[in-house]
C-alpha cells in the first residue's frame, strides 16, 4: 500500500526518483527505478556470459584455426622441401655434366615444376639456385593463411611463409670410382696391405647392401671413402676417415669421352716371350700383345689398341713407355699384369687420349682386368676401364711413383697385400669426380 511520510527515494543517491507530492496532501510514492535497477542482481550471470562470449568464442576459434594453420604449414614445407632437393639434384647432375652456365637455369626449372605437381596452391616467392660452394637451391612459398572463427576477433588476412634450403655437402673428388649401380659389390677391400687416396676420395655407386665390402686387417685412407648403398667394415679393416653409407652417386667423370677411330690390324697376334730388348710402334694389335719370359719391351709414343685380345706382361717381364695410351676393344680385350712384371706408362698430355693412360669404350663387354702377384708398376694417368671388374690382387706395389693416378672401373677389388696410391692430377686434364655425401635442409 502506498507509503505515507518521507519519500523512500529521497537523497542524491537516486535523483530520478520521482517524489512528486499532491497538493496539500500526503506524500505520493512512485517506484525508484533507477534505484531498484542498481540493486538487483536478477541476471547477473547472463550479463556477465554476454560480456564474455564474444572474446571466448574468438579464443576457440583461434584454437581451431591455430591447428588449421599448423597443417597448412606442414603442407608448404613438404612441398618447399621437395622441390628444393629436387632441384639441387638436378644442378649436381648438370654440374657432373660440366653443364655449369646451364645448371642453375635447368634445377630452377625442376623446383618449379615440383611445386606445381604438387598441387599445394601456394604462391612461388622465390626459386633460386647457386653453382657456388656449396651448391643449393633456395625455396620460398607463400600462402593466405585459413581463417574461419578467428577471423570474429582478428579480421585482417594474414599470409604464412616457408623458405627451405637444400644444400649438397661436398667432399673432394672422387679419384677411384666403381660407376655400376646394380653390382652386388661394388668395391670389395679384402687385404692386409693399404689403399691410399691422396686428397681424393673413394666411391662405389652401387645400391646394394654390400656397396663396399671391407675385410681383412689393411688399411684404407682417403679423404673419403663413401656407399651409395651400404658399406661395411669388417674383421680389423681400418678406414681413415670411416667409410659412409648413403651418398650420392657420381657420375662417370669420362661419360663425353669418345674412343678414337680404330684401322685395319699393324700387327696380329703378338707374342714376345723371350730375353730382350723390343721396341714397338703405336698401331692396331689384333688378338692382343702378349709380354713374357722376360721380354723388355719400349713403347714409342702414341697409340696402341688391343683388339680381340688382351694386354700381359709376365714372368719378370717389362713394359715401359712415355706419352702412350692404350685402348682396349672387342672380345677379350683386358690387362693383366703379374708375375714380377714391372709396368711404367705415363699418358700423353694432349690428343684424344689426353691424361688416360688405359682405356675401353663404354660399349665394350664386361671383361675382368687384373694387376697382381708383386709387379712394381707406375701408371700415370687415367685407367678408364668402364665396363671392367678391375682386380687389384696379390702385391702390386706403386712404389715408382707417379704424379696422378685415377680409376674408374665397373667394379674394383682390392686383395692380398696390395700397395697402391691413388692421386687426382692436378696439372693433366683431371676426369676425377665431383663428389657429394649428401643433402641437408637448412631452415
Amino acid at each position: 500500500m502506498p507509503a505515507t511520510g518521507p519519500s523512500l527515494c529521497t537523497g542524491i543517491a537516486c535523483r530520478h526518483c520521482d517524489r512528486g507530492r499532491g497538493e496539500g496532501g500526503p506524500v505520493s510514492y512512485r517506484p525508484c527505478l533507477w534505484r531498484r535497477f542498481c540493486r538487483d542482481t536478477r541476471g547477473n550471470d547472463a550479463m556477465i556470459f554476454g560480456i564474455v562470449l564474444v572474446p571466448l568464442i574468438g579464443l576457440i576459434g583461434l584454437a581451431i584455426d591455430y591447428g588449421i594453420w599448423t597443417h597448412q604449414r606442414a603442407a608448404l614445407f613438404k612441398a618447399a622441401d621437395s622441390a628444393s632437393i629436387a632441384g639441387l639434384r638436378r644442378l649436381l647432375d648438370a654440374i657432373a655434366q660440366g653443364d655449369t652456365g646451364g645448371a642453375a637455369t635447368r634445377a630452377e626449372a625442376t623446383a618449379a615444376a615440383f611445386i606445381t605437381a604438387s598441387g599445394i596452391g601456394a604462391t612461388v616467392n622465390l626459386v633460386s639456385a647457386s653453382t657456388g660452394d656449396p651448391p643449393k637451391v633456395t625455396v620460398e612459398l607463400s600462402q593466405r593463411a585459413g581463417v574461419f572463427f578467428s577471423r570474429i576477433v582478428f579480421p585482417e588476412l594474414v599470409d604464412i611463409g616457408v623458405v627451405s634450403e637444400a644444400v649438397a655437402t661436398r667432399v673432394p673428388d672422387a679419384c677411384v670410382i666403381a660407376l655400376e649401380p646394380t653390382a652386388r659389390v661394388g668395391i670389395d677391400f679384402n687385404l692386409s696391405g693399404s689403399v691410399v687416396a691422396h686428397n681424393c676420395s673413394i666411391w662405389s655407386n652401387a645400391q646394394t647392401d654390400r656397396s663396399i665390402d671391407g675385410n681383412g686387417s689393411g688399411s684404407v685412407k682417403s679423404a673419403a671413402t663413401c656407399a651409395v648403398g651400404t658399406a661395411l667394415a669388417k674383421a680389423k679393416i681400418s678406414f681413415e676417415p670411416a667409410v659412409r653409407s648413403g651418398c650420392l652417386p657420381v657420375h662417370d667423370p669420362l661419360a663425353s669421352w669418345e674412343p678414337p677411330a680404330v684401322a685395319g690390324c699393324s700387327a696380329s697376334n703378338t707374342r714376345l716371350e723371350k730375353p730382350g730388348i723390343y721396341i714397338l710402334d703405336p698401331g692396331v694389335y689384333c688378338g692382343g700383345l702378349a709380354i713374357h719370359g722376360g721380354a723388355v719391351v719400349r713403347l714409342k709414343p702414341g697409340l696402341y689398341v688391343m683388339k680381340d685380345g688382351p694386354l700381359t706382361v709376365l714372368g719378370n717381364s717389362s713394359l715401359s713407355g712415355s706419352d702412350v695410351s692404350i685402348l682396349l676393344t672387342g672380345r677379350r680385350a683386358a690387362v693383366n699384369f703379374g708375375g714380377a712384371a714391372v709396368v711404367d706408362l705415363s699418358a700423353p698430355s694432349s690428343g684424344p687420349m689426353a691424361g688416360i693412360v688405359i682405356a675401353a669404350g663404354r660399349d665394350q663387354p664386361i671383361e675382368t682386368s687384373v694387376l697382381r702377384g708383386g709387379s712394381l708398376f707406375r701408371l700415370e694417368g687415367h685407367l678408364y676401364l668402364p665396363t671392367h671388374d678391375l682386380r687389384y690382387s696379390g702385391g702390386p706395389s706403386g712404389a715408382l711413383p707417379a704424379d696422378y693416378t685415377t680409376v674408374v672401373g665397373r667394379t674394383i677389388t682390392f686383395d692380398g697385400n696390395v700397395q697402391i696410391d691413388f692421386r687426382k692430377s692436378t696439372s693433366a686434364p683431371s676426369y676425377a669426380a665431383k663428389a657429394f655425401i649428401g643433402i641437408h635442409i637448412v631452415r
